[in-house]
């Protein structure tokens, strides 16, 4: 493990707090699969629940902050650890954990076994 390499993660995990992961959280298994994304419809004006989910969210990771936490190599050990931002970083960090995009569009595959069938 490197010096440069050491030095590059220091400065990217400054003003993190560090928590170390289990073997198995830090395993090929895990460090290896896609991210997870999901996609959620709801009914109603957009922009209220934009507004609920997001202060729902950022309650959740105010109680829970290692969800805004990053992965990264640990500069001391070389092992996979999860930094969890401080500070102005925290909130920085909270506020990227819910986005409402509306760059994206979503179309909706035809319904099968006609109008009230299943999608």
């Amino acid at each position: 493990y490197g010096w440069r390499r050491r030095r590059l993660c220091a400065e990217r995990v400054a003003g993190h707090r560090k928590i170390a992961l289990l073997p198995s959280e830090r395993g090929p298994v895990v460090c290896m699969s896609p991210a997870t994304s999901t996609i959620t419809f709801f009914q109603g004006p957009m922009d209220v629940a934009a507004a609920y989910l997001a202060k729902r969210v950022a309650e959740i990771a105010a109680s829970n902050p290692w969800l805004a936490s990053v992965l990264d190599t640990d500069p001391e050990t070389g092992e996979m650890a999860a930094f969890v931002p401080r500070g102005d970083r925290a909130e920085a960090a909270q506020k990227r954990l819910f986005a409402n995009r509306k760059d994206i569009v979503v179309g909706f595959a035809p319904r099968r076994g006609g109008e009230d069938g299943e999608r």
